[in-house]
């Protein structure tokens, strides 16, 4: 299993954007489990039990939380890497895995959520993961931890988004 992860790693934004060569093959996409969480999603949205969804595919869990968090400086305090196991690696927070979201509700939501993914057939779970925070982003990781101002996040992503626009018309 550690392979598969090491060869997804390989794929994703991140080799790309540390001018890595990339190696390796995209995460598969279980059709089964895709279908399973488009299912949650719908239930969970016909009931107003979710304020937002966002994918992890295009760069994982902590871009996901970053560009998630531009739009009203919404940030989030990911839980301890002590008392969760997707915080430990690097490919916890830039693999791109599929079938793979951050939604966001109320807590008290957070039960019915997690019966309506229970009922849904895959191997798609629900886990708590952090709460929502003013204007900053923490997400323990190993002996370190991501702690920036949405301020700062956007604008490093402006940045980032410059380069890879004058890249384009550069090479178009």
């Amino acid at each position: 299993e550690s392979a598969d992860i090491e060869r997804e790693l390989g794929s994703t934004d991140l080799a790309k954007s540390m001018d890595l060569p990339l190696w390796g093959k995209p995460p598969l996409l279980d059709l089964r489990d895709e279908n399973a969480l488009h299912r949650v999603l719908r239930r969970c949205a016909a009931e107003g039990l979710v304020h937002s969804v966002s994918d992890v595919s295009d760069g994982g869990l902590a871009v996901c939380l970053a560009k998630s968090s531009f739009a009203k400086n919404i940030g989030a305090s990911i839980f301890s890497a002590r008392n969760l196991s997707f915080t430990k690696t690097l490919f916890d927070l830039f693999g791109e895995t599929g079938s793979t979201v951050i939604l966001t509700c109320k807590l008290e939501n957070f039960g019915r959520i997690e019966q309506i993914t229970e009922e849904e057939v895959g191997a798609i779970f629900a886990q708590h993961i952090g709460t929502t925070t003013e204007n900053r982003l923490t997400i323990p990781f190993e002996n370190a931890i991501v702690d920036a101002s949405i301020t700062e996040l956007k604008a490093v992503w402006a940045g980032a988004m410059e380069a890879q626009l004058a890249d384009e018309v550069v090479t178009a």
